[in-house]
Formats: C-alpha cells, sequence, structure tokens
C-alpha cells in the first residue's frame, strides 16, 4: 500500500474515533473540528513509511478486527 492510501485510511479511522468518543460522551455525534482530517495528515506525513505502516496496523488492521468481533457478537 502506498503512503497516501495509508494516510488516507489511518485520518479516516481517527475521525471516526473521534466521532465515536464524542458520541459516547456527550450522547450526541459529534462531527470533527474543521480541518481535523488534513491537520493529522499533515503530523502523519513526515513519519517514514516504515512507522505509518506500523501505525496503520494499530490503528486500521485492529480497528477492523474489533468491528468484525462486534457483528460475530450480533449474530
Amino acid at each position: 500500500m502506498n503512503k497516501d492510501k495509508m494516510l488516507s485510511e489511518i485520518t479516516r479511522v481517527e475521525a471516526g474515533s473521534y466521532r465515536n468518543v464524542g458520541c459516547n460522551m456527550l450522547g450526541y455525534y459529534t462531527k470533527e473540528p474543521i480541518g481535523y482530517r488534513q491537520n493529522l495528515e499533515a503530523i502523519y506525513s513526515k513519519l517514514s513509511i516504515e512507522d505509518l505502516n506500523t501505525l496503520y496496523n494499530i490503528k486500521v488492521i485492529e480497528f477492523k478486527n474489533l468491528l468484525k468481533l462486534k457483528l460475530k457478537s450480533k449474530l
């Protein structure tokens, strides 16, 4: 996977996490601040491809695994 695709996936999951935390804390849907994903992308783009790959595996792959577990538990 290329760097741009990893950055997009990581920031997408981060934005989703922000919304989820806001919903859990406040009891209603909370959208992330304007420019949130762009700011994260600017920071994360400074990381090496190896560091991004590690971050991708922690954030995106583990998030997808969590969703699979949640879906299985509803069956």
